[in-house]
């Protein structure tokens, strides 16, 4: 991924430095106003529209990320998204998670994702909403702000909720309740596999 990044970014900044000269020649050329006096002391790093990132292993694809347009945070170390959806391929049986929000950022050396605010996720019969879902780059994702899951007229409500997609292990904390038809359950924790 990160060479893929690079290469993104080494593009991002051809493209950059292309469009710099193109500006410098046609106002030495007369042919652009001079607007020195609008701008001051902004500080552009690399952005981009319609993007599409992927990440596999071994010619399996792992992840795919598209977003509406993406910037980098170079001093964070951070690409920033709007409107990101990202699938990812859970190992071994490649079913879909699929997530998407309207804002996110992925960091650049740990490869950490975070979504805000809204995010939905849908896996297989199941949707989980909350307002934020952060991955920590090595396989948990948890998500939190009043986190929901929906199954078969099963739903479970959380503040905050872990899955560990490289164990398949889903905890749930923080004041737990699942209803099922008019039945409710209170409980703290709540722990179970993935199927």
């Amino acid at each position: 991924m990160l060479r893929r990044l690079a290469v993104f970014f080494l593009v991002l900044s051809l493209l950059a430095v292309i469009g710099f000269a193109l500006v410098k020649l046609t106002e030495r050329a007369g042919l652009m106003p001079d607007l020195s006096g609008f701008v001051t002391d902004v500080e552009i790093d690399m952005a981009a529209k319609g993007i599409e990132l992927t990440h596999g292993n071994e010619g399996k694809l792992i992840w795919r990320l598209r977003a509406e347009s993406a910037s980098y945070d170079q001093e964070k170390g951070l690409v920033l998204v709007q409107t990101p959806n990202i699938d990812y391929f859970t190992q071994p049986s490649d079913k879909l998670l699929h997530v998407r929000a309207p804002q996110g950022s992925v960091h650049q050396e740990s490869s950490e994702v975070h979504f805000w605010p809204e995010v939905t996720a849908l896996y297989e019969k199941a949707s989980l909403t909350a307002k934020e879902i952060m991955y920590d780059g090595q396989g948990l994702l948890t998500a939190s702000g009043g986190a929901v899951v929906k199954q078969e007229g099963v739903t479970l409500m959380a503040p905050v909720m872990h899955f560990d997609l490289n164990a398949r292990v889903f905890v749930a904390e923080g004041g737990v309740v699942v209803e099922s038809g008019t039945d409710k359950i209170f409980t703290d924790p709540l722990k179970a596999n993935a199927p």
